[in-house]
């Protein structure tokens, strides 16, 4: 609103504050305690005694009541009113940000509330699949429902802590700057939890099948190389003793290599899919095998990864070099996890 003017080089409190406004009518003129001169910051010039200026109760700048399009009536209101203490004046540039940071804030707690129910119906359809998951298991052989059971408790409780942090996390981030709130929003919680999503869709995708590395490839000029690969398969298959294992597709991996200087080409690796996890299971721990057969020597077979899972494989194959050669012994990968084989025998006695 209209304010006055503070002097600052005279102790008198009845003029400490002088109204910077002109009564033309009748014939008055305001004056200041000082030569100091306040300036406009829309045109930059001075607000003088002789001319209508307000400070705003926002930014507690001076303006002229003509910069600001203020009217005679309402510059003579404010003047008349100057002490009221509840009565405030605000410059059009301090009103626009209150507007935009009022909408800012209300934006703000319904994306907040939104998120709050999101969290809540994540937390109910995650309980919900595991409960129709452990009915399923309850349906097994008693061996196999105490194993998927002890997995299934494991995976409930990881899932359990994630949620948990998640909301807490939320809940701290609440009473934080309404930017800092939204960007986390948006990149601990949307972000992490369609990664977690494609994550487990992609493992899923890829629960059935393994990788065949060494298999030799029929070249390219033969007639009938998809016969020829089947043919390898039965006969690996059989060599390993797995002859009851239903293959549903064979396809190599890659672009297929030219022959360079008259050498064979590299074979490309082979992608099976079987038909249900404990074919593949069988497969994987059969593989041993291969070393003792002449001609499957070079073959090995492993699980169809995910990228992220083979980046996790990877830097445990890094670790497990740097330990070996740190003077560590019997070192061995098991379920993602580094132990001794001391360790993994007492664990399976």
């Amino acid at each position: 609103m209209c304010k006055q003017r503070k002097d600052e080089e005279h102790n008198d409190t009845d003029a400490n504050e002088k109204v910077k406004i002109r009564h033309n009518e009748a014939g008055i003129k305001g004056s200041i305690g000082n030569d100091d001169t306040d300036y406009c910051v829309d045109c930059g010039r001075g607000v003088l005694s002789s001319q209508e200026g307000m400070k705003c109760d926002g930014c507690g700048f001076w303006h002229h009541a003509q910069c600001q399009k203020v009217s005679d009536d309402i510059y003579s209101f404010l003047c008349s009113h100057n002490d009221e203490p509840s009565l405030m004046w605000y410059c059009n540039k301090c009103v626009s940000t209150c507007k935009k940071m009022t909408a800012m804030m209300l934006a703000m707690q319904d994306h907040n509330e939104q998120l709050e129910r999101k969290l809540s119906e994540l937390e109910n359809s995650m309980h919900k699949k595991i409960e129709n998951l452990a009915k399923k298991i309850d349906e097994k052989d008693s061996q196999t429902h105490v194993k998927v059971e002890e997995t299934m408790d494991k995976a409930h409780k990881r899932v359990e802590e994630k949620v948990d942090k998640l909301v807490e996390t939320v809940n701290k981030k609440q009473t934080l700057d309404s930017h800092l709130v939204h960007d986390y929003v948006e990149d601990a919680v949307l972000i992490k939890l369609e990664e977690d999503r494609e994550e487990a869709e992609e493992i899923k995708r890829r629960a059935n099948n393994v990788i065949i590395h060494g298999l030799r490839e029929p070249p390219c000029d033969s007639v009938d190389a998809d016969t020829e690969d089947e043919s390898q398969i039965i006969n690996m298959l059989h060599a390993i003793k797995c002859d009851e294992v239903s293959v549903t597709n064979a396809v190599r991996l890659g672009k297929k290599k030219e022959q360079r200087d008259g050498q064979p080409a590299e074979s490309r690796p082979m992608k099976l899919t079987l038909s249900t996890i404990e074919q593949k299971e069988k497969l994987i721990r059969q593989a041993k095998n291969l070393m003792s057969n002449k001609d499957l020597e070079k073959v090995f077979i492993q699980p169809d990864l995910t990228p992220k899972q083979r980046k996790k494989r990877q830097e445990l194959v890094q670790e497990l070099k740097r330990r070996k050669a740190a003077g560590e012994k019997d070192l061995i990968i098991v379920n993602n996890k580094l132990v001794t084989r001391r360790q993994l025998n007492s664990t399976l006695l």
